[in-house]
């Protein structure tokens, strides 16, 4: 089949066609990805400034370390999918919703959260990863006064760990 003019333009379009397909997959797995953390930081942009206000975490100009810790027990007992961190004003991490050792970063960066925090960049706005040392996480932060150590944040990631290996499995079924 191959000796025939017929036979190498047949298999040249099926290479070309398996080409194409490939291509198409991938680039439309990115760009579902892109745009599916693009909406759930839009949707969640004000969730950490949300959790302060509404959980009373700053009494009299300080972080109030019970309701901190009361907070991440019952957000992450509603929504698994968040991780929340107390960072202090360098952007090293206080405080967090993991059991001990899940957590492998001591900081984050401050780049992506004074991006975020501008409101001038556009989504989704890629933060560290505190369970990572290498993985970047679409998030929502809002500042948080404190006596002790100035102004710090509370980190919120919003794709969390939890989530993406509930997705791996759902994935991996496919």
């Amino acid at each position: 089949m191959l000796r025939t003019l017929y036979g190498k333009l047949a298999l040249a379009l099926v290479v070309i066609m398996l080409g194409i397909g490939v291509t198409y997959a991938v680039l439309s797995l990115a760009v579902a990805r892109h745009h599916l953390a693009a909406v759930s930081q839009s949707f969640n942009r004000d969730l950490a400034g949300n959790l302060v206000r509404d959980r009373s975490l700053v009494q009299r100009g300080a972080v109030d370390a019970a309701a901190l810790k009361q907070t991440f027990h019952h957000y992450m007992e509603i929504n698994p999918s968040i991780e929340i961190y107390l960072l202090d004003q360098d952007g090293n991490i206080l405080a967090f919703s993991a059991e001990p050792g899940r957590v492998v970063r001591t900081s984050v960066s401050l780049e992506p959260i004074r991006a975020f925090l501008g409101g001038d960049d556009p989504f989704p706005l890629l933060g560290d990863d505190p369970r990572s040392l290498s993985r970047k996480k679409v998030f929502s932060v809002t500042p948080v006064p404190s006596v002790e150590a100035g102004t710090g944040y509370l980190y919120v990631v919003l794709r969390g760990e939890l989530l993406e290996r509930v997705e791996e499995d759902f994935q991996d079924s496919y």
